[in-house]
């Protein structure tokens, strides 16, 4: 450490400045020679990277790494429950029906159904005329389920309880839920 930095002498050092005036120039947009090579240098299929514009993703554009996301996540899962079902479809039917009977447990499921349906509707609201529109049906789907159970669970229940009279509501939800997680998972993992 200098003398002066701990306090033993009384004066700073000196400060050598150029002699030279500085002077501020408006910028015109003319770009120095190492910047014009690099810019050619660096055109791809990300742009120029002297434009932030440009290398930036748009809106929108990685929607399709999300929508593959989503698809490789709800696809074995729906196969898996499509498959359970039709293979053992009576633990399912006594589930559900112990499901509905409970009004906490049809007001917990509104609030699960509510929160994964909002989250895939704000990650993945795409209308396209393609197979991502299965997962924002899907959202949008779950998102009104959860709502109508948080609202009206004894609506719910008393229509649910009528529906699982009928004997043929399983093997259906199994062939719909299993073709469906079916068609996603061949989205999210071969196309």
């Amino acid at each position: 450490m200098t003398a002066w930095a701990i306090g033993l002498s009384g004066a700073p050092p000196a400060l050598r400045t150029p002699s030279v005036p500085l002077t501020l120039t408006v910028f015109r947009g003319e770009l120095r020679e190492e910047l014009r090579d690099r810019r050619s240098r660096l055109r791809d299929h990300r742009g120029d990277p002297l434009n932030l514009i440009r290398v930036m993703p748009a809106k929108g554009q990685d929607i399709m790494a999300t929508s593959v996301f989503l698809a490789r996540l709800l696809g074995p899962l729906l196969l898996a429950v499509g498959a359970g079902i039709l293979i053992n479809p009576k633990p399912f039917h006594t589930m559900a029906g112990e499901v509905v009977r409970s009004v906490t447990l049809v007001y917990l499921f509104g609030l699960f159904d509510f929160a994964a349906g909002l989250a895939i509707v704000l990650t993945h609201n795409v209308w396209a005329a393609n197979w991502r529109v299965l997962i924002t049906l899907l959202g949008w789907l779950m998102l009104i389920r959860g709502a109508v159970r948080i609202l009206a669970p004894e609506t719910i229940m008393g229509y649910a309880k009528n529906l699982l009279r009928n004997k043929q509501i399983m093997p259906i939800a199994g062939v719909v839920t299993g073709v469906l997680g079916l068609v996603l998972c061949y989205f999210g993992y071969v196309a």
